[in-house]
């Protein structure tokens, strides 16, 4: 690995950037997916290579249920939790391909267990757990590993990015399909 995109903001994807950096990646941080795209329309220009992806959804949102939970909220976090994720993979996927594999790793956290006031949340966080294991099957012979991180509240920052930092090494090369729990030993199932 030598180049990875982070895709997202927030002081998660910051402190994954930053693990990446440390592990001698050099890493383009991409805020939204129009960045991504021109990341790799620059590489394919330069014949550089792209060979990670990370994708990290927007911070939180407001506690709602669903009869709290206006449309429009709906849209921005699933927009925000599965089409962003969705388009940076389609962005960066192809040129994976091309240069013979990668990796992917996206960023949940553990609303994706489902949680009470969280319905949109938990439709977001536990589709990305769904995409990633869809992305897992459909390219694993494409040399192509996609691995989920599922980051509980009991996980820092740093603590996440050491996960993905490890997801994109030499030694996660035999991982693919891979939900890595990070700081939800109480959450899983919900509470």
């Amino acid at each position: 690995m030598h180049r990875a995109i982070v895709c997202g903001e927030g002081i998660v994807a910051t402190a994954i950037a930053q693990a990446l950096r440390a592990a001698a990646l050099d890493v383009i941080v991409a805020p939204d997916v129009s960045t991504v795209e021109r990341a790799v329309a620059h590489a394919r220009a330069d014949g550089q290579r792209i060979d990670a992806l990370v994708t990290v959804p927007p911070e939180r949102g407001a506690a709602a249920t669903i009869l709290s939970t206006p449309e429009t909220l709906w849209d921005e976090i699933i927009e925000g939790h599965l089409t962003a994720p969705f388009l940076a993979a389609k962005a960066v996927l192809p040129h994976l391909i091309e240069r013979g594999g990668g990796a992917l790793v996206n960023l949940a956290y553990a609303d994706a267990y489902g949680r009470a006031r969280r319905l949109a949340e938990s439709a977001g966080h536990g589709g990305i757990v769904a995409f990633g294991a869809a992305l897992a099957y459909d390219h694993f012979h494409d040399h192509v590993r996609v691995n989920t991180i599922v980051a509980g509240d009991g996980a820092s920052p740093a603590e996440i990015a050491a996960v993905a930092a490890f997801l994109l090494s030499a030694e996660a090369e035999v991982m693919s399909g891979s939900i890595v729990d990070v700081g939800n030993a109480a959450y899983q199932g919900g509470r």
